[in-house]
């Protein structure tokens, strides 16, 4: 009789046991495929016009970019006088369209009337795309951190 009750013990601690750890279980979640349509952007961002070109004190400057129109990511054109050793300046807000072009008016060193010195003066521009927050006529002793940076164009100033 004691035999039977401890087989029986040990059946309902079995039973109890399997329904506690059955909760445990994980099922494997399947990862989904991407489709073969869907695209991932990876950001990018070009200078279109001025390389190598000659500017003058206040010129446009174009470019292109992907992953940043309608994302929290903003787009800076940066300007360092080269012959007077820095700092990159921050130029006016760029203007992004829905299709990734963009533009900004920049300066090239000062006002000519009152400073024709600049004239002839090398400068090196680049567009950075990134989550900070900048405003026009910071500047800079290094670049800020970015997510993308466009290659560095030279320019002379007329």
């Amino acid at each position: 009789m004691k035999r039977k009750n401890i087989v029986g013990l040990i059946a309902i601690v079995a039973i109890v046991a399997a329904v506690i750890f059955a909760g445990c279980v994980e099922e494997e979640t399947p990862v989904p495929t991407p489709s073969p349509t869907a695209t991932t952007v990876v950001p990018s961002i070009t200078i279109t016009s001025k390389s190598g070109d000659e500017v003058s004190w206040r010129e446009f400057v174009e470019g292109t970019s992907e992953g940043v129109y309608g994302s929290d990511l903003n787009i800076y054109v940066l300007v360092y006088p080269t012959d007077a050793g820095g700092p990159w300046w921050v130029q006016p807000d760029v203007d992004v369209l829905r299709d990734g072009s963009w533009e900004t008016n920049c300066y090239f060193g000062r006002d000519p009337k009152l400073h024709p010195e600049d004239k002839g003066a090398h400068f090196r521009i680049c567009a950075i795309m990134t989550t900070e927050k900048l405003r026009e006529g910071q500047q800079l002793q290094k670049l800020p951190d970015y997510v993308v940076k466009s290659e560095t164009v030279k320019v002379t100033r007329d």
